[in-house]
């Protein structure tokens, strides 16, 4: 499974943000508070849909925790391949999880995928605690939930200054890409 592209809407502090993905392992690097955290959030809801659990505390209730801080349609696409093939999958998030939609599409057939429920599941044959909690042991304490569906799928999120420490002393090799959001599609 490798990912291509991202398009979101509008989920916690992205607004119309679309990101194309490197064909080699990509770092993003960048400050606190830039949405590291969100991104990662962002491409576990389009793998696996939110928990309908209900709380009304925002750590424990990502639908809430990340509704658009502008408003507006809530929710957005991923492009991945997966077995030499091209998939997108789209969805848009409700109050609940009633008013979730999903649709996945096969690229190179043009056609919709009907027969998969859940992508993550597809992708990876475990749902998604499951998969954070096994790379949070493999990957080590640093990398869990949404962070690590992310390091599954070749992206390492860090805050700039861990990030440029890493760099500085040769921790990153050729062939990894700094993701800078200006060079974003």
């Amino acid at each position: 499974m490798k990912l291509i592209s991202c398009h979101i809407d509008n989920f916690g502090i992205f607004h119309n943000f679309d990101m194309n993905f490197d064909e080699s392992l990509n770092v993003i690097v960048q400050d606190n508070g830039w949405g590291k955290s969100t991104l990662a959030a962002f491409i576990r809801a389009m793998l696996y849909g939110f928990d309908n659990k209900r709380s009304k505390d925002l750590a424990a209730n990502e639908r809430k925790r990340y509704l658009p801080w502008q408003g507006g349609k809530y929710g957005g696409s991923l492009t991945f391949e997966k077995e030499g093939r091209r998939y997108t999958v789209s969805r848009t998030f409700g109050e609940t999880g009633r008013g979730d939609r999903m649709a996945l599409r096969d690229l190179d057939a043009g056609k919709s995928v009907s027969n998969v429920e859940n992508v993550g599941e597809w992708l990876f044959k475990l749902d998604g605690a499951v998969l954070a909690g096994v790379l949070a042991v493999i990957l080590g304490p640093a990398l869990f939930g949404a962070a690590a569906v992310l390091a599954a799928v070749g992206i390492v999120p860090f805050s700039g200054w861990t990030a440029h420490g890493r760099i500085a002393a040769g921790g990153f090799t050729g062939g990894e890409n700094a993701f800078d959001p200006g060079e974003s599609g």
